[in-house]
């Protein structure tokens, strides 16, 4: 028995003008059913899956959809699962910390690399085998139902990526206030208005706690064991609704 498939493939090319992009149907005839598909699975599989992860979320291919994709950078043995932004700031984004935290709520956080951008966990690069140079630009994100402001902004800034590298406190106060790019719907006070950083009782605290904040007004708090959870405000308290991500892009 014979059996046509017919498949439309979508493929990028690289060369030394760009990488460009070629739609075709693919068909193949197959003797019989065990063959099916096959060889033309193996042909195509697709690019950030278990069988073929992605360099990165930068890497995946263009017109790829903000979801979960298997990741294993060039220095990683095992590939692993991540959620990817590819939609904000020209997409490329990996999560690394997810915090939505439900007024009056003070559960503690969790070390594991987050896969749902409503989720509660964040992980450092160093845990997922990443090498302290793979990152080149963090983005922040928070909101609070406290009020209508927004925290949106990125950093290329060394000693921040430090951080987000191995949990421990590298940057000061002028890291945040300098180098720093705001993006869509930023509103917030913060980081500009930093003038103190890393309050905390862990020895890894990474962008948990109270990583930055303008004293007694302006704080970004992810810090159960403070009793408090603030977004460019100092409510001094966990009633109320916050989101915080924190995002890596190579």
């Amino acid at each position: 028995m014979h059996l046509l498939l017919s498949v439309l493939a979508l493929l990028t090319f690289e060369s030394a003008f760009g990488s460009f992009r070629v739609d075709y149907d693919v068909e193949r005839e197959y003797e019989t059913k065990d063959h099916l598909c096959s060889d033309l699975c193996a042909d195509f599989v697709a690019v950030g899956t278990e069988n073929k992860p992605a360099d990165s979320c930068k890497t995946l291919p263009s017109r790829t959809q903000s979801g979960v994709y298997w990741i294993r950078p060039s220095e990683v043995t095992k590939p692993f699962k991540a959620f990817c932004d590819m939609e904000t700031d020209g997409g490329g984004w990996m999560l690394l910390y997810a915090y939505k935290h439900k007024s009056g709520e003070k559960n503690v956080l969790k070390l594991s690399l987050p896969t749902d951008p409503d989720g509660y966990s964040h992980q450092h690069m160093n845990a997922l085998g990443i090498s302290s140079s793979w990152a080149k630009e963090l983005r922040f994100y928070c909101t609070t139902s406290h009020h209508t402001r927004v925290v949106h902004f990125k950093t290329s800034n060394s000693n921040i990526i430090k951080t987000s590298y191995d949990g421990k406190r590298h940057h000061n106060v002028q890291d945040w206030t300098r180098e720093f790019t705001q993006l869509d719907g930023h509103s917030a006070n913060l980081p500009a208005a930093t003038n103190n950083v890393g309050y905390t009782r862990q020895t890894v605290p990474g962008f948990t706690d109270v990583p930055f904040w303008k004293a007694n007004a302006y704080h970004w708090a992810i810090a159960p064991s403070f009793n408090r959870f603030e977004c460019d405000d100092y409510p001094n308290n966990p009633n109320y609704d916050t989101v915080h991500r924190v995002w890596v892009r190579d």
